[in-house]
């Protein structure tokens, strides 16, 4: 709620598919009526349906069995954020049973055209037919038996340890970058030059020989010798 009490600040943003018979704007006020599993139209079924208005329901992307959550039409979840229903909302498993836990009967429901994504923009979800072991269950669904699970658990990890590992290496670098400059800054120079213990040659010569000059890097000359 806001400061008015009205619930006008956005709490969550869905990718969902429309159709032709999505009513393009008006407000009506979700019923009484959900299913966790209804036969739709055309011989498919959905998960979490949550009526809207007449045959406008929000749910999943359509099953071709009922009850059978490994039986995902996963073309059509590909199409989540294009128009593709025949008028109901589809949405992902996750989000139509968030919709169907929390919104009850007499929540509002507004339907309207615009090209602003809102202040939480559009959403985006990985397309799935390509991956032929998996494509059949949604990702989103938080069954103890959906494959995606484990599949996605063991890809966040390998890209966090692949996180760490380039954490570390470019700290290294920065170690290194940093011990670079130290050694090589006004620090180390050389300030003055003391020639002692020698009566063959003058001091100035000798210095002449070295090849050291003052602020010379110490780093620099530490290796050279006097011919």
């Amino acid at each position: 709620k806001d400061e008015n009490g009205y619930y006008s600040k956005p709490l969550k943003v869905m990718l969902c598919s429309t159709g032709t018979n999505t009513p393009k704007t008006g407000t009506y006020k979700i019923t009484y009526f959900k299913k966790e599993w209804l036969a739709l139209q055309g011989k498919v079924y959905g998960q979490y349906c949550t009526q809207i208005v007449g045959d406008i329901l929000f749910h999943s992307v359509p099953y071709l069995e009922y009850g059978n959550p490994e039986s995902l039409e996963y073309w059509e979840y590909d199409k989540l954020g294009q128009e593709a229903s025949l008028g109901c909302i589809r949405l992902t498993v996750k989000d139509a049973k968030w919709i169907f836990d929390n919104c009850n009967a007499g929540t509002k429901v507004e339907f309207y055209s615009s090209d602003n994504p809102g202040p939480l923009g559009k959403p985006e979800i990985e397309k799935i037919s390509q991956n032929e072991e998996l494509r059949n269950w949604d990702p989103t669904d938080e069954k103890e038996q959906n494959p995606w699970i484990p599949y996605l658990e063991e890809r966040k990890n390998k890209i966090e340890e692949l996180n760490k590992v380039i954490k570390i290496i470019l700290l290294t670098i920065l170690i290194i970058s940093a011990i670079i400059a130290l050694l090589l800054s006004p620090v180390f120079n050389i300030q003055t030059i003391e020639v002692v213990g020698n009566k063959q040659i003058s001091k100035e010569e000798i210095k002449s020989l070295s090849g050291i000059e003052i602020y010379e890097n110490l780093f620099k000359v530490i290796n050279k010798k006097v011919e």
